[in-house]
């Protein structure tokens, strides 16, 4: 497990065509587009690990910034995603660390440290259940990485 330089994975904003879409990059490999579209304005890091990536990103919407957490494998076939945010929330992005075989810590937002930890092929979720409040995902049975966190409500700050 590695964190990516500038150099190897960015991203390029694309113009957002209304103030309410969501903002979306494209994957930029290797300093050449690559045509992969993925949620997210600002990449806040790039890891790779075994044959799969993982994305952060953020809105870019300093009000209420959200994370994107997206999980790519080597062709940039995406996943599994998830966002951490809340209505009215800010965060930054901050203490990134790797930890082998397979985990990351980072701080975002609720005055909590993140872990993230990384699996090479699906595993078993329940639905509504599995994620701590601030996280949202797609409905699925299934996720290639575990969210784990205890977000504090701002008003409790």
């Amino acid at each position: 497990m590695r964190k990516l330089s500038e150099k190897e994975l960015t991203i390029r904003a694309i113009e957002c065509s209304t103030e309410l879409a969501i903002p979306s990059s494209e994957i930029i490999i290797n300093q050449s587009a690559t045509g992969d579209v993925i949620s997210g304005a600002v990449l806040e890091a790039a890891v790779s690990w075994n044959d799969f990536y993982l994305l952060f990103l953020t809105d870019d919407i300093p009000q209420e910034d959200t994370l994107s957490i997206h999980f790519l494998d080597k062709e940039l076939k995406l996943l599994d995603s998830a966002t951490i945010g809340a209505m009215y929330s800010t965060g930054s992005f901050t203490s990134l660390q790797l930890i082998k075989p397979n985990t990351l810590t980072f701080r975002f937002i609720g005055d909590t440290d993140w872990t993230i930890k990384l699996f090479d092929k699906p595993t078993l979720t329940l639905p509504f259940l599995s994620d701590p409040k601030c996280v949202k995902r797609k409905l699925a049975l299934s996720n290639y990485f575990k969210v784990q966190g205890s977000p504090i409500p701002e008003s409790a700050k």
